[in-house]
C-alpha cells in the first residue's frame, strides 16, 4: 500500500523568501523538487536537485511575468495569522509569503481577533509592494461565520476590537459588526 510506504509521502522541507533576489535555505541531503513562485502572473518553475551531505549547489531562477494586469490588483480577503486561532502563522511570515506570492492588498480577517498587518508590512520595507485592510472574521458556535472590513481596531480591548457573540441573533451580529467601521481608534 503506497500510504504506508514513507518512500512515497511528499512534504515540504523548507521555504524562503526574498525581498533582493538571494536566498539560502539549509536541508539534510537528499533529492528535491524546488519551486520557485512570485504569484499567478509569473511563470511557476520547478528544478529537481540532489545534495551529497555537506554540499552547496547555486542556482539562478528568472521568473518571467504571464499576465499583465494594469489597472487592477491581487488582494485576499479572508487571510488568517498567527492571533486566529486556527493557525500558528507568525503576522511577519505572513505578509512575507503574500508579497511573494504576489498578492498586493491583503485583508486580515482572523477568527474573534482584529489585526493590523501594517506595522508588518513597513517593518519588513514590504510598503512599495503591499497594502492592508483591517477585518474580522466573526465566528460563532450559533450562527456562523461573518467577515467585515474595513472596521476599526481598539488596542484597548484584549481582541483589539472583536465583541461577545454567543447567544445573540444574527441582526444583532451584523450590525454590531457595521458599526466597528466608524472610524479607527
Amino acid at each position: 500500500d503506497l500510504a504506508d510506504d514513507p518512500s512515497t509521502r511528499k512534504y515540504i522541507e523548507a521555504t524562503g523568501f526574498t525581498q533582493r533576489g538571494t536566498v539560502s535555505i539549509d536541508v539534510p541531503a537528499g533529492d528535491y523538487e524546488l519551486y520557485f513562485s512570485r504569484g499567478t502572473e509569473y511563470e511557476l518553475r520547478k528544478v529537481s536537485i540532489s545534495l551529497k551531505a555537506g554540499e552547496e549547489q547555486g542556482l539562478t531562477e528568472v521568473l518571467r511575468r504571464q499576465i499583465d494586469t494594469p489597472g487592477y490588483i491581487s488582494a485576499d480577503f479572508h487571510l488568517h495569522a498567527a492571533p486566529s486561532l486556527d493557525t500558528d502563522l507568525p503576522l511577519r511570515r505572513r505578509v512575507r509569503t503574500a508579497a511573494a506570492e504576489g498578492l498586493e492588498h491583503l485583508v486580515a480577517t482572523d477568527h474573534n481577533f482584529v489585526t493590523d498587518y501594517e506595522p508588518f508590512i513597513m517593518r519588513e520595507d514590504l510598503g512599495d509592494w503591499l497594502s492592508s485592510m483591517i477585518g474580522l472574521e466573526l465566528t460563532t458556535l450559533e450562527a456562523g461565520h461573518f467577515n467585515a472590513f474595513p472596521i476599526k481596531r481598539d488596542k484597548s480591548q484584549i481582541t483589539r476590537g472583536a465583541f461577545e457573540w454567543s447567544n445573540r441573533a444574527p441582526q444583532e451580529l451584523f450590525d454590531q459588526s457595521r458599526s466597528l467601521g466608524e472610524g479607527d481608534t
